[in-house]
């Protein structure tokens, strides 16, 4: 299954996400926050995220295709 990455409009923060190509895009925030500094509780940021768009991996597989890219 292909990873999909995400930025938050609200935190900043990305983070990747194994989905299914069929599945719906995600929506809401994953990444835990710091409430306040010092204190102990994490809250979820719950912003509103975008998948970024990321190269796809590239492989020459066949016959006259060399490892070393010769």
């Amino acid at each position: 299954m292909p990873k999909y990455r995400y930025r938050c409009d609200d935190c900043g923060g990305t983070f990747l996400l194994v989905q299914k190509i069929n599945d719906n895009p995600e929506t809401n925030c994953l990444l835990t926050i710091k409430e306040e500094v010092g204190s102990e509780e994490d809250v979820r940021c719950m912003g509103t995220v975008r998948r970024v768009p990321s190269a796809g991996g590239f492989v020459l597989n066949g016959k006259g295709w060399f490892k070393d890219g010769y």
